[in-house]
This record gives C-alpha cells, structure tokens and sequence, in this order.
C-alpha cells in the first residue's frame, strides 16, 4: 500500500452537521460525543498486497474499523486505486493520517524454521 492521500468527503462540506477535528478527521454532530470520529483516505495497491494484508494489520496497529460506507475491494491488482473510511479513536485516525508519503507492507522473515509476517512502515 502506498501514496496515501487524506481526501476531503463531500457530506464534510455540511459543516451544520459534521465537525472537522483536524487531520481530514472528522465527527457526525447528530451523534454527539459517542459518534465515531471518520477518516477517509484513499491509497495505491501494490505487488503483494491482497484485500486482507496488509490492511487488517493496520486496523489492528491504529485501533481501526472500516465503516459500512467503505466499498471493499474483493480482489485488488497492483495499481488499483481504493478509497476507504475508517473509523476508531482520534489518536489512531491521526497516525492513519500520518501514512501520507509513506509505503505499508508486509515482510516474510524466517527465524529456527519458521515463516513469521510482520507490517512494515515506511
């Protein structure tokens, strides 16, 4: 995954109803407090990259979900261009948002025999 972009939603342009917390992060005001605050960012496939890693590594490192307007992409090929919004805590929405200009991918390293994959963050 790589080329990272924080896009702007065109429902964000309400500013009645949803509140900019800053870094493309954004929060429902009709949801108040508990809604969860949404980012939306779109990025690049790369070789080795499947519909499940190294996204899910991902969620998991930031604490993140995809919320259910996100389009997945069942089988992407090195290229494709997805556009994803993610949902979760503010902290973790701003290091998702920090991936702009850096590559995320998954390394295979072996140790007494055995295959452990690992995110990497560049």
């Amino acid at each position: 995954m790589k080329d990272f972009t924080v896009e702007t939603p065109a429902w964000a342009d309400d500013a009645s109803r949803f509140e900019s917390l800053g870094d493309g992060i954004y929060r429902d005001r009709q949801e108040g407090e508990s809604g969860e605050p949404k980012l939306l960012l779109s990025f690049t496939y790369e070789e080795d990259d499947d519909s499940q890693y190294p996204l899910e590594d991902l969620l998991d490192k930031y604490l993140l979900s995809l919320s259910a307007e996100t389009e997945f992409v069942s089988d992407p090929q090195p290229g494709d261009r997805a556009t994803m919004e993610f949902e979760g805590e503010v902290d973790g929405l701003r290091q998702a948002a920090a991936l702009v200009g850096r590559t995320v991918r998954n390394q295979v390293t072996t140790t007494d025999g055995r295959e452990y994959v690992s995110m990497v963050i560049e």
